[in-house]
């Protein structure tokens, strides 16, 4: 394994002398029930604990030390240096900012929903076992309930000048005035038993109280109560309340997001395009505040992340979270599409997106998609089509006409296939399949613009249990499968097996760039046809030993691959690929695709990254430039190496590594020829590389024998 780092690591190294991979604004989704901002660092609480430290334009998974029962992240606070997270698992502190997290003892099995920090304590609300104080910043944690009935669920917290309040399900409003060693009811004018409190909050002397089915209520003496429905339906549940300066934020279970600056009258706050959500976490940091938002999948409502503002509401940008992988990404008009797909099974999200090349951000604006899983989406012309995997007999395919602006169900309900790519030949659509759990057909074809699909699985055998990709070249399909790639003709059902030359069956991805066909593989690098299959060679010089080759795209007469190690890059038909990674932090790539002037890179936790075609293509022929400038010879060798350069008063730095990574040798020199003695080094694997004055860098493999 160390062997294999090291050839990566080296394989890694090339020029940098030209721009890098940038993040673009999305693809933000998910369900957030928490945010705070700490040490410069946005901290996000969903299904797990996310971290930006540039304020949402990139995100990581901190959840270490979260224990695999913690399926909801409910609270985030800090006190002193510590913060302390609530969960449907127990409480969670951390000492450095959220990198790792510790469980209070005693706490594995409460259902917690509230969490407030009063001066040095902390208090937590649960779910019919009370509520429970800490003094020493969340490490340990004993009951605070005497005067409670403790049967009932607890939701939220407020504080009000010295006193602490608390709501619960059905008996309303507790007060303490004693930090929680005792509390009684200060229920007066709120209504009955039947109401639950679900949200409260504080400004100045000003306490407000969402119900469920009652909408809000107000106190200016925090003992009793009126509502101020004005603008909210007096039998709305209430979510959550939140509370920017002097302004006052509502949110409802139906979505609405509304905001008192009087605390008479209620206003409805618009962030945009984006509907049919629930905001449940507020939170403000200076001048910022920010709204997270959730929804539910049993009724179809669609999770948008974080929402921030810097204006009290006027305006709005989304900042995170990019929970999902991406899918797809399709350039059609001027638009550039994309999905992505839940690999949880939570369906609760918006998954399709699009953007232009003048623009960096990501929305939502597509009309008449309701989507949960975006598999599979293909373009020609303004003519789009998409896939929509949900569950069993609710997975549909949508068609576009106007480059994905405005989507329209085919009608056709797949009942238990996943189609994972489209081919679009002229009034055809081809389809094909990946799921072998439920189904042993594979390719579907449509010639009524995706009303009905019929299956076109001749030839195919039963040894194939999945389809992983369609390509078109001419009137000829080739598709990739578990088991090999297989050939058809555009209007037949005749699948003949084209796998000579293949070493490795599992063909993961295939493309036609001209003439050439590339098909990728799982962990057996890349090979080409130039006979439209009948012949395979592997064409892996330069990719990362045992990668999976999931896409490929082209662009200016370059081909590049996607793999479970980063963008790949050949300018010579696949003889030597090249790593064009710089910038990238997450280099598992599930898809790629270009548009005039970009790449697009989708990734598994970092949304899409994207950079200028023409930098690429330069840095590609700075590299294979120099990779035929430069000779090494003899190569084995047991004495002395003679590395040759083919240009004159160039600066090179030459190092030689061996297959640990320990330094061997290194020299500066402009001469055209270098003599180097290895007859010291023991026999093995080394690295020669090769750095000249523009940076850019090759790496050669040298075994000494």
């Amino acid at each position: 394994m160390k062997l294999k780092f090291t050839f990566l690591l080296f394989l890694s190294i090339y020029t940098t002398a030209f721009a890098q991979w940038k993040p673009t604004s999305g693809l933000f989704s998910g369900e957030v029930h928490s945010v705070i901002v700490s040490n410069n660092e946005l901290i996000v609480g969903a299904k797990q604990i996310y971290k930006s430290s540039n304020n949402g334009r990139t995100w990581f998974v901190s959840n270490n030390g979260i224990t695999a029962a913690v399926t909801a992240i409910r609270g985030i606070v800090k006190i002193s240096t510590t913060l302390v997270s609530i969960t449907n698992a127990g409480v969670f502190y951390s000492a450095d900012n959220g990198n790792n997290w510790t469980q209070a003892a005693g706490t594995s099995g409460l259902n917690i929903w509230g969490i407030i920090v009063k001066g040095t304590n902390v208090f937590i609300s649960t779910d019919a076992n009370g509520l429970y104080k800490s003094t020493d910043n969340g490490h340990t944690w004993a009951t605070a309930n005497t005067g409670l009935n403790i049967s009932v669920a607890y939701r939220c917290f407020a504080i009000r000048g010295t006193d602490l309040y608390a709501g619960s399900d059905g008996y309303g409003i507790y007060k303490s005035t004693t930090d929680g060693a005792s509390w009684t009811n200060v229920n007066t004018g709120l209504p009955g038993s039947y109401y639950a409190i679900a949200a409260m909050a504080a400004e100045g002397n000003t306490l407000f109280a969402g119900t469920t089915g009652a909408g809000m209520y107000v106190s200016t003496n925090g003992t009793s109560w009126s509502a101020i429905n004005n603008g909210i339906s007096s039998s709305e549940d209430v979510m959550g309340i939140g509370v920017n300066g002097t302004s006052v934020y509502a949110s409802t279970f139906t979505g609405t997001l509304l905001k008192t600056t009087d605390y008479v009258n209620w206003n409805a706050v618009s962030i945009g395009t984006y509907t049919v959500t629930r905001f449940e976490t507020f939170f403000k940091n200076g001048s910022d505040f920010y709204v997270g938002s959730w929804g539910g999948a049993a009724t179809g409502e669609k999770c948008y992340g974080v929402f921030k503002t810097s204006d009290d509401g006027t305006t709005w940008r989304q900042v995170g979270i990019t929970d999902y992988p991406v899918s797809c990404i399709e350039p059609s008009g001027s638009n550039i599409l994309a999905g992505t797909y839940d690999v949880s099974g939570n369906s609760s999200r918006a998954s399709i997106f699009k953007t232009t090349e003048a623009d960096t951000t990501w929305n939502f604006s597509l009309g008449g998609l309701s989507t949960g899983n975006v598999t599979a989406l293909k373009s020609s012309g303004a003519v789009a089509y998409l896939f929509d995997e949900e569950l069993p007999g609710s997975c549909l395919v949508y068609r576009s006409t106007n480059n994905g602006n405005n989507w329209t169900s085919t009608g056709y309900n797949v009942l238990y296939n996943n189609f994972t790519s489209f081919v679009i030949a002229g009034s055809i659509v081809y389809a094909c399949d990946n799921s072998p759990y439920y189904s042993s057909d594979h390719v579907f074809v449509s010639s009524d613009n995706g009303v009905t699909f019929s299956v076109v699985n001749s030839g195919i055998p039963s040894s194939v249990t999945a389809a992983n990709g369609l390509a078109l070249k001419g009137t000829t399909l080739f598709l990739a499968t578990d088991n090999g790639i297989y050939k058809n003709t555009v209007g037949a059902n005749a699948w003949t097996a084209v796998n000579t030359g293949l070493t490795n069956m599992i063909i993961k991805s295939i493309y036609v760039s001209g003439s050439i066909l590339y098909a990728g593989t799982q962990g057996g690098g890349i090979f080409k046809s130039t006979n439209d299959g009948a012949l395979w060679t592997s064409v892996s010089t330069g990719l990362p030993l045992f990668a999976n080759i999931t896409c490929f795209t082209s662009a200016s007469g370059n081909v590049f691959a996607g793999t479970d190690n980063g963008v790949f890059a050949t300018a010579n038909a696949g003889a030597t690929w090249s790593n064009i990674n710089t910038g990238l932090i997450d280099t598992s790539i599930t898809v790629l695709n270009a548009s005039a002037n970009y790449l697009w890179a989708g990734t598994t936790t970092q949304g899409i990254w994207r950079r200028n075609i023409s930098q690429v293509v330069t840095g590609i022929a700075q590299y294979e430039l120099m990779q035929q400038s430069v000779t090494i010879s003899p190569n084995p060798a047991s004495n002395k190496i003679k590395i040759e350069f083919a240009e004159t008063s160039v600066e090179n730095t030459i190092s030689i590594y061996n297959a640990l990574g320990s330094l061997m040798f290194k020299s500066q020199s402009t001469d055209t020829e270098l003599t180097i003695d290895v007859s010291s080094f023991a026999k093995g694997v080394y690295f020669v590389q090769i750095i000249d004055e523009n940076k850019t860098s090759i790496t050669k493999k040298l075994v000494v024998n």
